[in-house]
């Protein structure tokens, strides 16, 4: 068998994508403590999610939210010091939680949170309000915050070393309400509006914008975006009515950096319509399971009631990516074969917990979950250890 290692965080650049079109929703028994919107989160790494700010029920909650992904519990953590309305969370390297204030009036603070004593001290200052901005780290030590309500042709570079904030650039175009993903084997960050805009692609090494030729279907405003290191998933949709010609609710956007190309993808089990206006949620991909986590945001039916949601579920990006090789696979039948078995398939590995087999044109390969989790044969899939029900 070839032995490989999944790391879900840097797949290959070459890759076989493993799944169907359609992307499966799942319903979390966790839910916000109260409906909001204008929200934001960012990933451990390792089995935490972090929530901070947001607006709902004609109120800006304080409250900072510790979502546990493993056992699907979500618990008070700590409250912010100020309100912050459509403002942006990050976890650096070394595990630092910095929280860049959202505000319509003039503050323009970022805070680092200390969980352990569930405080805020402030770190930095922007040079005007944020709101809405779009936040990318391109490098360890490097916070990107771009476009705004605020300043939507702004493009700023945060040093998380020395805590300075200086231009990085000047937008092409505004951007309003944007989401962005940053490709690294590209050396570029991809921006994208809300569909009356174009795809802005921006190299670092040159320092030059280039607008894109394709066209970005329209979502509606205050999506977000997510790179799970091969595609990135724009999440948002602007309803699909008579009225209008905005992407349907219950729809996601696949981009591909490689071709540049958009696709459209269902998301089964959502609990949207396609008629339904999904925006201003709270998305974060967590690698290890291949999953976004959304959380809050609001829905409208018909352009009209607008609903601040409480509910948290997950998008399954489907299997892991297989690399390819031009190596021949060693069968070992012995082992476990793969005649006869569908193409693709993901089977447990005899007596490993930690590995498993995808059968590939009849030949066996062999797989090995990332660190900590365990492959579970009800899901198909590595999971935490507590639910994989394997025992070797």
């Amino acid at each position: 068998m070839e032995k490989y290692t999944i790391i879900f965080l840097l797949f290959m650049s070459s890759q076989i994508c493993l799944g169907e079109e359609d992307l499966k929703v799942t319903m979390c028994q966790a839910k916000l403590p109260s409906g909001r919107s204008s929200l934001s989160g960012a990933y451990d790494g390792d089995d935490t999610i972090y929530l901070m700010g947001g607006y709902g029920n004609w109120a800006y909650p304080r409250d900072v939210l510790k979502y546990t992904i493993s056992t699907d519990k979500i618990e008070h953590a700590g409250d912010l010091p100020v309100n912050s309305y459509a403002g942006n969370t990050i976890i650096d390297k070394d595990k630092r939680i910095f929280h860049i204030v959202g505000d319509q009036l003039l503050n323009k603070d970022i805070l680092q949170f200390s969980p352990a004593n569930q405080s805020f001290v402030k770190v930095a200052s922007l040079p005007y309000a944020n709101e809405y901005s779009a936040v990318l780290q391109p490098d360890p030590d490097t916070v990107w915050i771009i476009g705004g309500n605020r300043q939507p042709k702004s493009f700023l570079k945060w040093n998380l070393k020395t805590f300075q904030i200086q231009k990085e650039a000047n937008l092409s175009d505004p951007y309003q309400f944007p989401s962005a993903i940053f490709v690294e084997e590209k050396g570029a960050a991809y921006i994208f509006g809300d569909g009356n805009q174009p795809i802005t692609k921006y190299n670092v090494s040159t320092k030059q914008f280039q607008k894109l030729p394709n066209h970005f279907p329209k979502t509606g405003a205050f999506d977000r975006a997510v790179w799970d290191g091969r595609y990135g998933y724009i999440i948002g949709g602007g309803g699909k009515r008579p009225s209008t010609d905005l992407l349907p609710g219950n729809t996601i956007l696949r981009f591909d950096p490689n071709t540049e190309d958009v696709t459209s993808l269902n998301l089964e089990g959502s609990p949207l319509s396609a008629e339904d206006e999904f925006s201003d949620m709270a998305a974060v991909y967590v690698g290890k399971l291949n999953r976004i986590y959304v959380f809050g945001g609001f829905t409208t039916a018909d352009g009209l009631e607008l609903v601040d949601r409480d509910w948290i579920f997950y998008i399954d990006l489907g299997l892991p990516a297989i690399p390819t090789t031009t190596a021949k696979p060693t069968l070992h039948p012995e082992i476990y074969s793969c005649e006869g078995r569908p193409n693709y398939s993901m089977h447990p590995y005899p007596g490993d917990c930690k590995k498993f087999i995808i059968c590939r044109h009849g030949h066996s390969y062999e797989f090995e979950c990332p660190e900590d989790l365990l492959f579970n044969p009800a899901f198909v899939r590595c999971t935490f250890p507590e639910v994989a029900y394997c025992q070797n």
